[in-house]
């Protein structure tokens, strides 16, 4: 919810580079993001380009089981382009933080 208590939604879909330089009992991913995201906001809705940055660390104290905490920022831009709503341009900026749970073999 924003402040003024109004749902704000998005949803993005887009292309993912990850590298890992560190693997083994810790890793260590960062990634890059950037395509398009489905925002609305009250009763405008639009599709908008979307770019992200992460990083994260997951610890294996096992073999298989690790856990995880990421953090990153989206950046959503909101471009118009007819003049009278060109004052309304913005950026959403995001971030998220993701505990997780992995297992691998």
């Amino acid at each position: 919810f924003a402040a003024d208590e109004e749902l704000f939604t998005a949803v993005p879909f887009f292309a993912k580079y990850s590298y890992l330089p560190v693997q083994g009992q810790y890793d260590i991913p960062i990634s890059f993001g950037l395509g398009g995201a489905y925002i609305k906001y009250n009763d405008a809705a639009l599709m908008t380009l979307y770019a992200n940055m992460q990083i994260g660390v997951t610890w294996y104290p096992g073999k298989n089981w690790g856990f995880g905490l990421n953090t990153g920022l989206w950046l959503i831009p909101e471009f118009n382009y007819i003049d009278e709503l060109k004052q309304d341009n913005a950026v959403a900026g995001l971030i998220p933080v993701t505990l997780s749970i992995t297992y691998r073999q």
